[in-house]
């Protein structure tokens, strides 16, 4: 895990181009973005450090489709809780990338333990319900991904997107 998080840094050093990210985790119904490691609930920190990059946080929030009951905001704000050493922290903070942790799922019983029980079952009602954020969020940008790959295993699934602009990793 350390290995893959120091190749994402690398990347992203090496990459100057890259304006955004998702970084999907799977709690449930929250749009997640910057700062985390602070009890901030009105992102005061964040407005005074990088004003054009909150108002383009509050934009999307106001304008993307969102699944029925998401909450939107930092951590503090979406869940009263604080995480440090969070990636969109860091994107945003070093690199000044809009950087949002998707937590796709619901608040049903599902999907409490941070991860998707039942895919099978679950997941296209989540995918259905979270891909109008997601394509609203690569439309903003004029991004649009190829599925390249999917692959299941137990309760876990993993795609890949292509993006014929990036540079893909081996």
């Amino acid at each position: 895990r350390q290995r893959h998080m120091w190749r994402r840094a690398s990347f992203i050093e090496a990459s100057p181009h890259i304006k955004s990210s998702m970084n999907f985790h799977a709690y449930g119904d929250l749009m997640i973005y910057p700062y985390n490691y602070l009890k901030d609930n009105f992102n005061k920190v964040l407005g005074a450090e990088k004003p054009k990059l909150l108002s383009a946080f509050d934009y999307i929030e106001k304008h993307a489709p969102a699944p029925k009951g998401a909450i939107w905001g930092n951590a503090s704000k979406a869940i009263n809780y604080i995480a440090n050493g969070e990636a969109s922290d860091w994107m945003l903070h070093y690199h000044d990338i809009i950087a949002y942790s998707p937590e796709i799922g619901n608040h049903d019983k599902f999907s409490s333990h941070f991860y998707v029980l039942n895919l099978k079952k679950n997941m296209p009602k989540i995918v259905k319900d979270f891909y109008p954020t997601i394509r609203f969020f690569t439309d903003m940008h004029k991004i649009y991904f190829i599925l390249k790959t999917q692959k299941r295993q137990g309760n876990h699934l993993q795609i890949q997107l292509f993006y014929p602009g990036l540079t893909i990793l081996k």
